[in-house]
């Protein structure tokens, strides 16, 4: 047996006297409030830090964080703490919860980190027969030591008693009931390789083993991961394989156990390991990963009713955050009895998203922060429930945090946990130091926030009600953020030019709604630009040669006749008179196959039904000329008739799509071109007679896609590029979304839409929306000009998307005046 040293305070306050700011320290003393630690690692990338943020949960190889004790009915939590809000000092603190009296009591320093602010060196936890709590402070490599600590008295966080100091990271212990302690940890022998040692009483513990170790032939260093889980004696773990040691690439899935106490190491089916497990190819391989290039994640481990074992880790691309490694895709491996299975669950913007997986008999739940809001790219977001009834095939979203001025993250389960207390976190601004406060949720999805500042020794917890609307609903914000967009976009073309050609369709949609922004805003200067930039400009003519009837370029007629209802010129829709006068002359009767530039002649794509309806409908309106709605109506439906998926309410692009698939096997339905056909629904609509014959039928396609295109939004409340595969291009895209936003809020501004069901999705989409829009008033997440799903950046803007944001913004106002 080895004997550990007993630690000598004296030496480590001379060690870190030049560091310490504290005075002296505060191990076991009380501090009046629950604040975690924020931390920045300091690899920096256009979209951050590798992970920074709120880390007081940190890391997920700390395990567990929060335990229950059922004699005594507390909930016991360690975490990273800190003094100050506006300080990043390191203390290794615990708290409890108390089931009975519903409060906590002041958290207690365990170890003050004497200036380190690094939660790479956080505590974890665990409870002996005896009702003592042990609190293991992880080390750091070779340079900082670990310690382990013992509570004075059984059940208490008053006061601990330091037991050791070694070498010793990511501790992970395990109390085995009349047993005693199996502890997981890493070294860093070569570069992090795995290790575990025993005890009976916490005291005495056995010699260091190494558990894991793999390299190739040729490798100077090896390196895992690991995440552990517990069932009865059943003590198991996955974990990742680091080629050569360099842990940007870890990659592989494996899994070991053992039931006797460490004596035995197996794999999942029984086979003894011979330790350490140094072959790459190992029985214990679960699935590789490193010859498709793609990094592994390990987040948590369950085990099912069979004591089978379960692992939630992600996917990603690579280290790197940012769009460039996405998709990162989240899993459940699963062991039944004979097999691995692996299904999907979600995706995510960031490999250091972090949450739990819960088991309760063949419910599966994982609460993690798969929401990317409302710090995008950094680490944590939203925190958002995914529900599976079938072990995991299939999942269903469930929102638990929503319109957080911080991203949350590293949910962390608590073992053997009851309600209300069932998982903790922490949040923080991963771009920017920030203040980090500690919540935690029960089964149903409430959610309670830790007191930040305490007076009295204990103190309830306060409820955080799930807010269906954020600050930015509000609408003197709703106007502010549409002057902002509009003026950012007019300064961008005063500055450097048209990106496209003005009479276009790609500014036909941006001047829709900078006309709505002159209606909302009552900003005559939006009217004067487009009337002398356009109108003016080009004496009012729309295209002429090949491309005048492609309705792309007769889009611009929306503005026409908008322009003529305002100023009462006749020359601003003379040549669209023209046009449509053509229109009606022509037969119509050719096929929509998407062949033989079918497009300069026919609405054979789903983009044209907001082209080319809306401004023949308008022009019917203000001329009293019936025949051109009638048109509309003839040529509307026999589009619908060829590319409307009457199964799915949602439209395919146009007749090259029919028959083609998304990599998941779903037809691909495009999020913008859906998004224009909704737009050009609406606004055929507003301006069609009540009693027109047909209005009806469009009412009811209208409701129809509303309704499926509702079922389709994504817990962030935008609408990814692809409909039916999201995870393709997991990211939310701001042209696709305004639109849908703009057509639904109108309906629900009309009487068409029924409120109660519909106005929480727009006021989502609003708030995805509104936290696309850059400081300086630029609009974010607009994917290029294309024909299909694809990525989309933060970066990326267009003028059609402008438009679809500016619609939207007016039908905000509109919503927030009728409240």
């Amino acid at each position: 047996m080895k004997r550990i040293r007993t630690f000598i305070r004296v030496g480590l306050l001379l060690l870190f006297s030049t560091v310490s700011a504290q005075a002296q320290l505060l191990n076991n003393t009380k501090i009046d409030g629950y604040r975690g630690i924020w931390f920045e690692l300091g690899q920096k990338s256009a979209y951050g830090d590798k992970y920074s943020g709120g880390l007081g949960t940190y890391t997920a190889k700390h395990i567990p964080l929060a335990i229950y004790a059922p004699k005594a009915k507390k909930t016991f939590f360690v975490y990273g703490g800190t003094t100050r809000k506006d300080q990043r000092y390191l203390l290794c603190m615990i708290g409890e919860y108390d089931h009975r009296k519903g409060t906590v009591s002041k958290p207690t320093v365990v170890y003050d980190k004497l200036g380190v602010n690094d939660p790479h060196d956080n505590p974890s936890i665990a409870l002996d027969d005896d009702g003592y709590v042990w609190v293991f402070v992880s080390g750091r490599g070779r340079g900082r030591p670990g310690f382990k600590y013992r509570s004075k008295q059984p059940y208490s966080v008053e006061a601990f008693d330091q037991v050791s100091q070694e070498e010793m990271t990511y501790p992970q212990p395990k109390y085995l009931p009349g047993k005693g302690f199996l502890h997981l940890f890493t070294k860093y022998t070569g570069v992090r390789e795995l290790y575990f040692e025993t005890s009976v009483d916490g005291v005495n513990w056995s010699e260091d083993q190494k558990l894991v170790g793999m390299r190739r032939d040729g490798d100077k260093h090896g390196g895992h991961y690991q995440i552990s889980g517990q069932y009865g004696d059943k003590v198991g773990f996955f974990c990742n394989w680091h080629p050569n040691g360099n842990v940007d690439q870890r990659t592989n899935l494996y899994y070991l156990q053992t039931t006797d106490f460490g004596k035995t190491w197996t794999t999942v089916d029984g086979a003894p390991l011979e330790l350490p497990v140094a072959n790459v190819n190992s029985p214990a391989l679960v699935k590789e990963y490193f010859s498709e290039g793609k990094n592994v994640y390990v987040k948590d481990v369950g085990f099912d009713t069979k004591g089978n074992p379960i692992a939630l880790y992600l996917v990603s691309g690579g280290h790197a955050p940012g769009p460039a490694n996405s998709p990162r895709e989240w899993y459940v491996m699963h062991w039944n009895g004979k097999a691995w299975e692996n299904h999907r669950v979600a995706s995510s913007d960031h490999n250091y998203d972090m949450g739990s997986l819960f088991i309760k008999g063949r419910k599966w739940t994982v609460i993690a922060p798969l929401e990317n809001m409302p710090q995008p790219w950094g680490g944590g977001g939203e925190i958002v429930a995914y529900e599976s009834n079938d072990q995991g095939k299939t999942w269903r979203a469930r929102q638990i945090t929503r319109h957080s001025a911080r991203n949350h993250n590293y949910v962390r389960r608590v073992a053997n946990g009851r309600d209300p207390f069932l998982y903790f976190w922490a949040d923080g601004n991963p771009d920017a130091f920030s203040q980090s406060e500690l919540y935690f949720g029960d089964r149903k999805g409430n959610v309670w926030k830790l007191p930040y500042d305490m007076q009295a020794e204990q103190k309830a917890p306060v409820k955080v009600p799930l807010r269906e609307r954020s600050d930015r609903s509000a609408g003197d914000s709703i106007a502010a953020m549409i002057k902002r967009v509009a003026d950012w976009q007019l300064d961008s073309i005063r500055t450097n030019g048209w990106r496209h050609p003005q009479r276009d369709w790609t500014n036909g949609a941006l001047y829709a709604g900078l006309l709505a922004a002159a209606e909302a805003t009552g900003n005559q200067a939006y009217y004067t630009f487009m009337k002398e930039e356009v109108g003016d400009r080009f004496d009012w003519k729309l295209e002429e040669g090949r491309r005048r009837f492609h309705a792309d370029f007769y889009c611009v007629g929306q503005l026409y006749t908008r322009l003529y209802e305002k100023y009462g010129d006749p020359r601003m829709i003379a040549d669209l008179r023209v046009l449509a006068d053509t229109l009606l002359a022509r037969p119509h009767t050719e096929s929509l196959e998407w062949k033989n530039h079918i497009g300069l002649r026919e609405w054979a794509w789903c983009d044209a039904l907001f082209m080319g309806p809306p401004p023949l409908a308008m022009l019917a309106r203000v001329t009293g000329n019936q025949a051109y709605l009638d048109l509309v109506d003839k040529l509307w439906w026999k589009t619908t008739d060829y590319l409307y998926d009457p199964n799915e309410h949602l439209y395919f692009r146009d007749g090259s799509f029919l028959e083609t698939r998304e990599r998941n096997g779903a037809k691909i339905f495009w999020s913008r071109g859906n998004g224009w056909v909704m737009g050009g629904l609406v606004r055929v609509l507003e301006n069609m007679p009540a009693d027109y014959p047909t209005r009806d039928r469009w009412i009811t396609l209208y409701k129809d896609m509303a309704s499926r295109i509702t079922a389709l939004q994504q817990p962030d409340g935008s609408w990814r590029a692809s409909l039916l595969d999201p995870a393709s291009y997991p990211i939310k895209e701001t042209s696709g979304t305004g639109f849908f936003a703009y057509a639904l809020a109108w309906g629900i501004n009309q009487g068409i839409l029924d409120a109660k069901v519909y106005a929480p999705a727009v006021w989502k989409a609003w708030d995805a929306l509104v936290t696309s829009v850059h400081p300086s008033g630029k609009l974010g997440y607009v994917q290029p000009i294309g024909a299909a799903p694809n990525a989309v950046s933060p970066d990326q803007t267009e003028v059609y998307g402008v438009g679809a944001f500016l619609l939207c913004g007016r039908e905000m106002l509109k919503m927030v005046a009728a409240d």
